[in-house]
């Protein structure tokens, strides 16, 4: 998925956008257990479990204004924070929650989320899986990688940090780093804290670390009410009227095959700057270059101290 036009028109032009996303909050985790369990079912019915888990904690992105960066077997990783967010919730037309202020919170609140999700799944399917889940805030560096199945990925020395708290945790719990527990009592956050100690990241990196006692965490509504008070859902015509003639042209041939075959009764279509990017990698046609003052490709100097033309000065993540 990219997360606007521009990164579709930057590929065709052969150009490379990169963010550097100054304050964000990482969430990654892992499905422990499941390859145990997958051992003993059939391929199908792995991806349908897998499916299945998933679609539970997607339901609860929106909410905070969070975005799904990747899922990678049974590892899921999400994003909080920065304008990244907005600018996928706006293209999507997601909520419009934001993120931005309160990504620490809002990270925190969907791990809570995901660990509630998963005890009813131990419950409803009878399967022996626990979550562990690893929260860090810190800086990184965002951008589309490759040219076929291009996908929008972060990397940077954060991220490291944000998947050492998920592999040394304890699964069943939600470890978060010193910095992102600053944060969360610099909020008010509601969320109560057990000192987990120190944990070696690398060779020479110690941080401190905590555990959030999930047991006392605040409803999912309460933290809504509080942080995301100002929620405004969009209506189909309010998506569609920022929508791109390409991407409303696909729509609408996507609603004719619906009636013609009912194989495409449960397909979507892509975020909107995929949608751009196939119309125009089919058609060949002419595109612009971005222009969004925030936004450089590798044909033109950066306009903006937060985004960078690799060409022009390469950035070390």
């Amino acid at each position: 998925m990219l997360p606007s036009p521009e990164y579709a028109e930057a590929l065709l032009l052969n150009g490379t956008i990169v963010d550097e996303l100054n304050d964000v909050t990482l969430l990654y985790s892992d499905m422990v257990g499941f390859t145990a369990l997958s051992s003993t079912l059939k391929p199908v019915e792995s991806c349908l479990f897998l499916n299945k888990v998933y679609s539970a904690f997607d339901r609860h992105l929106d909410a905070f204004g969070v975005y799904k960066m990747d899922t990678v077997g049974d590892a899921f990783i999400v994003i909080g924070g920065n304008a990244m967010c907005d600018d996928v919730a706006i293209t999507l037309g997601l909520p419009n929650y934001k993120s931005e202020k309160n990504h620490a919170v809002a990270i925190t609140a969907f791990a809570v989320e995901m660990l509630r999700e998963m005890d009813e799944f131990r419950r409803s399917e009878n399967v022996h899986l626990q979550m562990r889940i690893g929260i860090h805030t810190g800086k990184v560096v965002g951008g589309v990688v490759g040219i076929k199945k291009p996908r929008y990925l972060i990397w940077g020395s954060q991220t490291v940090v944000a998947n050492s708290m998920e592999s040394k945790s304890i699964p069943g719990r939600i470890q978060i780093s010193d910095a992102t527990h600053r944060i969360l009592q610099q909020a008010s956050s509601q969320y109560q804290f057990e000192p987990r100690g120190e944990i070696s990241i690398g060779d020479t990196e110690v941080i401190s670390t905590y555990f959030v006692q999930t047991d006392k965490a605040p409803k999912k509504e309460a933290i809504v009410a509080k942080y995301f008070p100002t929620a405004v859902y969009k209506s189909t015509a309010a998506v569609k009227s920022k929508q791109s003639k390409a991407a409303i042209e696909l729509e609408n041939l996507l609603l004719d095959a619906r009636r013609r075959n009912p194989f495409f009764q449960n397909v979507e279509l892509m975020g909107e700057g995929s949608r751009i990017l196939h119309k125009l990698a089919a058609s060949r046609g002419s595109v612009t270059r971005p222009t969004t003052p925030s936004r450089a490709s590798l044909s033109k100097q950066p306009t903006s101290p937060s985004r960078v033309s690799l060409s022009q000065q390469p950035t070390t993540p």
